[in-house]
């Protein structure tokens, strides 16, 4: 059923806690997995299709390839459904939309395609890039179909050179708590608290299920095919040292804590390929420093700026978040200083969310609120008058294209952030089915992935709602081929 407003306000605690380390999500970091089932494994249950985990990327799988008419049951190792998509906007970044048809906006697959093949997003796998311009808008038109609910608002995102950002209403758990809704209406088994151990195979090497640890007891489910769909390995610093560096071991990660990365590895022990493993970079410019809460680039792209301690801006705040993510790092200081008005707190939801958990300072002037977070006064009131002359002229020296309202409407708001991770890049490598291929460019038979769990697409450049794209478009594609492969 949908989450309903208590049932939300527990997955956000949940998350919250999450998000200041309190987490005790099943890491496993160090054990060594099996491809068959020990002598001590039950057997549990058998189904077309097994989907593992229940972020964006595995509830879209799930609920495709049970329209197809197979039986799916999801294993997610947390105790709620979201991965990174919760933690974030809820927006996608689609071209060819029906909501953006009926607000004017002149867009197409085609053109989507063409924007992509720029700068750095044109280095992307393009096979996974093909299948995000070309079914960004459909597969929009089919979460919609399937009763997620969006606004009737196209925006221009972080990143984006087109009106393609699609958010998700009332917030982000409308991706999550409308997939949920429609999994259960076709079927879909969902169970929580189940985090897989492995991958099974048979003689042939055909993944035929796995072995889910439940409550210490190893558990087998047997399957004619399995999809990953468990998200990157941001949350696991074993990993991130390893195949990052220890530098980005220790950074914030305020993404979900269930991304440790056991079945891209588990995966890389039957063949798979991977990816983009060593791609490293601090994925967001905006990670709070209070409570290691992800702050949305929306709020930036609503109008925010961000200051050094000395006041000034420093960098291009709305061009591709890495770049953005590198200036916060180069300033050599450990938080600094996002600075808003009230225009960007009543036209960005997630604010009252941030103000809620005591992150934000306010203030009914400039000069209090510099007082108040220790920023020179003159400074910070004549660097908001330079901003709102670029506001006025279109024109800014650091290169900032997008522009709303000038900052002018009390009261101020400021976030103290730093650079951090949230997602990781490098993983399994797909075909145009979604199936996973092997180093010699053969697929695994029986296995298929999604989403933050696959390499190839996101250390390419960033746009808001870009992730989110890929995880519904892959997983709704991995979902249909999967449910196919079951009829062969």
């Amino acid at each position: 059923m949908r989450f309903g407003k208590k049932s939300f306000i527990l997955l956000l605690g949940a998350l919250l806690m999450a998000s200041t380390g309190c987490s005790t999500a099943p890491q496993n970091q160090d054990a060594q997995p099996t491809a068959e089932p020990t002598a001590k494994t039950e057997v549990k249950t058998t189904a077309d299709v097994l989907v593992i985990g229940a972020g964006l990327s595995g509830l879209s799988a799930s609920v495709r390839a049970a329209q197809q008419g197979a039986e799916v049951i999801v294993l997610e190792k947390m105790a709620y459904a979201g991965g990174n998509c919760i933690l974030s906007t809820g927006i996608l970044q689609a071209a060819g939309s029906r909501l953006q048809a009926q607000a004017g906006i002149e867009d197409s697959p085609e053109q989507y395609a063409k924007d992509m093949a720029q700068g750095a997003s044109a280095d992307r796998d393009p096979i996974q890039m093909n299948l995000v311009s070309q079914l960004s808008g459909q597969t929009l038109d089919w979460l919609m179909d399937n009763g997620v609910e969006f606004s009737e608002k196209v925006t221009q995102g972080v990143g984006s050179t087109a009106y393609r950002a699609h958010q998700s209403m009332p917030d982000a758990n409308e991706l999550v708590s409308g997939l949920v809704e429609a999994a259960e209406k076709q079927g879909v088994e969902i169970q929580f608290e189940s985090p897989v151990q492995s991958l099974r195979t048979n003689d042939q090497g055909e993944v035929i299920g796995v072995v889910v640890d439940q409550k210490g007891t190893p558990v087998e489910y047997t399957a004619k095919s399995v999809i990953i769909a468990s998200g990157g390995f941001g949350g696991s610093p074993e990993m991130l040292s390893r195949y990052w560096g220890d530098e980005y071991a220790k950074m914030s990660y305020a993404g979900s804590p269930g991304t440790t990365g056991e079945m891209i590895e588990e995966a890389a022990r039957l063949g798979a390929k991977l990816t983009d493993m060593d791609k490293a970079a601090y994925g967001s410019a905006t990670v709070d420093v209070k409570k290691n809460m992800l702050i949305t680039a929306m709020v930036l792209s609503g109008g925010a700026i961000l200051t050094d301690s000395t006041g000034h801006r420093f960098c291009n705040e709305t061009g591709d978040p890495f770049d953005t993510s590198r200036s916060v790092v180069e300033t050599g200081e450990p938080f600094v200083y996002e600075i808003f008005d009230q225009t960007v707190a009543e036209n960005v939801y997630k604010v009252s969310v941030y103000q809620s958990m005591g992150i934000v300072e306010q203030a009914d002037t400039l000069e209090e609120l510099a007082e108040k977070v220790g920023l020179p006064t003159e400074a910070l009131t004549a660097t908001v008058e330079k901003y709102n002359a670029a506001v006025e002229s279109q024109e800014d020296e650091l290169g900032r294209t997008i522009f709303t309202n000038k900052m002018e409407t009390a009261p101020y708001y400021c976030i103290q952030v730093a650079a951090g991770g949230v997602m990781t890049f490098g993983g399994l490598t797909l075909d145009e089915q979604c199936r996973v291929l092997k180093e010699d460019g053969t697929a695994i038979a029986g296995l298929y992935s999604a989403g933050e769990a696959t390499g190839g697409y996101r250390a390419y450049g960033y746009v808001c709602g870009d992730a989110n794209a890929h995880a519904a478009v892959t997983g709704k594609v991995a979902g249909e081929s999967a449910a196919a492969y079951v009829k062969q």
